[in-house]
């Protein structure tokens, strides 16, 4: 009886070993998956402010050439 049972602990114990190298596996998978979500998660986040930048329109805008303003500036002054 004394030899089923250790072939029985030896059994057990190599299906825990297993058990343990499939989750070592699984976790080494999830912290890969996890590394390459938080990096498409930065790009992301830039590609959106870059977008959002593109997106919005100026509040204001600035002639290239004054010229139409520079005859006021004498009638300005008096």
């Amino acid at each position: 009886m004394a030899v089923s049972h250790c072939k029985q602990c030896e059994h057990q114990k190599n299906i825990l070993k297993q058990h343990e190298d499939t989750i070592t596996q699984l976790l080494e998978i999830i912290a890969v998956t996890n590394r390459k979500l938080a990096e498409l998660e930065a790009k992301h986040s830039e590609l959106e402010k870059v977008y959002f930048f593109q997106q919005q329109a100026p509040r204001f805008t600035v002639p290239h050439q004054a010229s139409h303003v520079t005859p006021m500036l004498p009638h300005l002054n008096k």
